[in-house]
């Protein structure tokens, strides 16, 4: 059994549920409530809005506007932008804080999550619990980068010093995780309840 040092966890679908199909019918569903026929969401004139504003490229009253061009919802407020935008947010996931207090006594955790201003002042109260136990936290919009290009996990590890053959990297998208094995990281594909037993029982926790 490899003894990992570094632990760098992912948010979404890792320790906090979300469901992308959620915000995709919240859209639809606000465009037909002003008259605009429904489209598979996100659109390609909603996709590079969507990823500027993740890696912190617009602020947020930006991203507002821009999205009411590419989505043709110039009569939409901005709670209802806001409302759909935040639809895939679920909550975390239970007894994520009490594992993270067990594992911070015997590694040093960090976060790396692609999220935005919006998705972030959502969420982070109900993710302070889990929060206190890692030692850093790395999210995007603040990085200038997102998953899965290379630049984001090269300033995690500069910032931490973490040595990537000591380090695992769990996360729910494949393509993250194939940057990070290109970079030397450990990787663990977490699907569900059953991969975090998994990844459990894999660092022998």
């Amino acid at each position: 059994m490899i003894r990992y040092q570094n632990l760098i966890f992912d948010l979404g679908n890792v320790l906090y549920a979300i469901d992308y199909a959620l915000t995709d019918q919240a859209f639809i569903r606000l465009q037909a409530k002003y008259g605009i026929p429904a489209a598979q969401f996100p659109t390609p004139a909603a996709q590079p809005v969507m990823e500027a504003y993740e890696k912190g490229l617009i602020d947020t009253p930006t991203f507002r506007s821009q999205m009411r061009v590419a989505l043709k919802l110039a009569e939409a407020t901005d709670d209802e932008l806001d409302e759909a935008w935040n639809a895939l947010l679920l909550g975390m996931f239970p007894g994520r804080d009490s594992l993270m207090a067990k594992l911070k006594g015997k590694y040093r955790i960090v976060l790396l999550s692609n999220t935005n201003a919006l998705h972030w002042d959502y969420l982070k109260d109900d993710f302070e619990p889990t929060a206190q136990h890692m030692h850093q936290l790395f999210v995007s919009f603040e990085m200038g980068a997102r998953k899965p290009d290379r630049d984001i996990f090269d300033q995690l590890l500069q910032s931490t010093g973490f040595r990537p053959e000591e380090t695992i990297f769990i996360d729910d998208t494949a393509m993250h995780l194939a940057t990070a094995a290109q970079l030397g990281l450990h990787t663990h594909h977490m699907t569900g309840e059953s991969a975090f037993r998994d990844f459990l029982l894999r660092i022998g926790a």
